[in-house]
């Protein structure tokens, strides 16, 4: 069995939320509408060798790996089992080709 077998037969449904850019409308700024949808992504704790790579700060146990095939952007928000997730870091996946990692810590640990 592949590595791509494994991953995809290990990926759960995960609810990914892009918050849309900020406008100036009559001269007032308008937060823009978040998009949501649900994505498929194979989801499990940080490494150590992840936890080192973190933003200073933000270095707790509640840091998750996420590998998708879905394009994941810095603030994404992702929602596991009812847990939110801000994502801190992205980077190409160079195992699977066309996959990415994203280095995601609980938004309830996220210092303001």
């Amino acid at each position: 069995m592949s590595v791509v077998d494994v991953i995809r037969r290990r990926t759960v449904t995960v609810a990914h939320e892009r918050r849309a850019g900020i406008t100036v409308v009559d001269g007032f700024q308008v937060e823009g509408t978040p998009v949501t949808a649900n994505i498929l992504a194979h989801v499990q704790p940080a490494s150590s060798k992840d936890m080192r790579n973190a933003p200073e700060g933000q270095l707790q146990e509640e840091t998750r790996a996420f590998w998708s095939e879905s394009v994941l952007l810095v603030a994404d928000r992702m929602t596991v089992d009812n847990i939110q997730f801000v994502v801190q870091r992205v980077m190409p996946w160079n195992v699977i080709d066309g996959w990415n990692k994203a280095i995601a810590v609980e938004i309830d640990d996220v210092i303001p």
